[in-house]
């Protein structure tokens, strides 16, 4: 019975020599690619989400800027004499209105006595009407406050609203005094809430759309304000990753929301600005993972494909530099096994050092 020798004994010690340079190199190489791909794959995905959280954070610090602003012209409406003069209230009116007329976001100002009574009013709109159960005047009547979004209730049926939506305002409320510091009223004024989507817009610039970015805005307590119409008024506390009330830094995750779609997802905590202290609102960028991370996969490809070629070329480079190397010893192995065969030793070659 014949025996057969082992695969490996088929080949020459040439050969397998050769054979073992050349993996020992493309192994090698394709292993650099590949550490040279994932970390450049995870330095550009920090990079991605780190654009997402700073876009977020201009998201609500124009929101917080713009309170801000408003804030200040209440504090400069307060300088009108016709509060404390005991101006008629057709001239206290038309001061009101003249504010109003400067600021499109601006939907109603009211005066009150110090009772709650609505004195005058922008378009006369609840002139005569007591607004003492409402937190505008509860809170206004003790210091400046901001009061959070809400949607209207005295005012719902009184303004206009082409839209036939439900109304939403953002309120800022002040005391009046008079010379002798005593209350003469509340001085209360309703933001439209359109205000805030106009910025979520300008935030969402045509090249954002077309790489399918999304800008939300949450309350303090992680309810919808803007956003997609599907969203309005969802909570979103079940995310993992929403900063703390304390955190006011940018910050970013890969987030797996609710509907179970999992999104590159930016977050900044509104921490106000001035005179404005801020109402906790967070400020969301999204984007579907598969589009966030499309470059990256790119990447990665480009990356490893230019690995597996350099991988070939060094691969053929050893070849040819192995086998050059090995050629003086399979010369004086052929020249061994002629002398083992009864050959003279003259027979062997003399090579030459380097």
């Amino acid at each position: 019975m014949s025996v057969h020798p082992p695969f490996y004994s088929r080949f020459s010690l040439r050969s397998r020599f050769i054979a073992l340079i050349a993996t020992l190199v493309f192994a090698t190489t394709l292993l650099l690619g590949w550490v040279a791909s994932r970390e450049s794959a995870q330095q550009m995905e920090a990079a991605i989400g780190t654009a997402a959280s700073e876009a977020a954070y201009q998201m609500v610090d124009k929101l917080d800027r713009s309170m801000d602003a408003r804030i200040k012209e209440v504090k400069l409406l307060l300088g009108i004499q016709a509060f404390t003069n005991d101006a008629g209230t057709s001239l206290l009116r038309e001061q009101l209105e003249l504010l109003q007329s400067n600021h499109n976001v601006v939907s109603w100002i009211g005066f009150t006595d110090s009772e709650g009574t609505v004195l005058a009013a922008t378009g006369g709109i609840l002139e005569g009407v007591s607004i003492a159960q409402r937190p505008v005047f509860i809170e206004g009547r003790e210091a400046m406050w901001v009061g959070d979004v809400h949607e209207a209730v005295m005012l719902a049926q009184l303004l206009p609203n082409p839209s036939g939506e439900a109304l939403q305002f953002v309120d800022i409320a002040t005391p009046v005094y008079d010379s002798n510091e005593q209350l003469q009223g509340v001085l209360a004024v309703h933001l439209s809430w359109q205000w805030a989507e106009y910025i979520q817009q300008s935030m969402l610039a045509p090249t954002n759309q077309r790489h399918n970015t999304e800008m939300l805005l949450l309350s303090a307590n992680g309810t919808v304000l803007l956003g997609p119409a599907a969203l309005i008024g969802e909570s979103l506390d079940s995310l993992k990753n929403i900063p703390a009330p304390s955190n006011t830094s940018p910050q970013w995750a890969i987030e797996t929301w609710p509907n179970g779609e999992r999104f590159m997802t930016g977050y900044a905590r509104s921490s106000g600005f001035e005179d404005f202290p801020g109402l906790g609102w967070i400020a969301v960028s999204r984007k579907p993972i598969a589009s966030a991370l499309a470059p990256i996969e790119q990447l990665q490809a480009a990356i490893m494909g230019m690995g597996v070629l350099l991988a070939l070329l060094f691969a053929i480079i050893g070849w040819v530099t192995a086998s050059r190397l090995v050629a003086p010893l399979t010369r004086l192995a052929k020249a061994a096994d002629k002398i083992q065969d009864g050959e003279h030793a003259d027979s062997i070659p003399l090579e030459s050092g380097s």
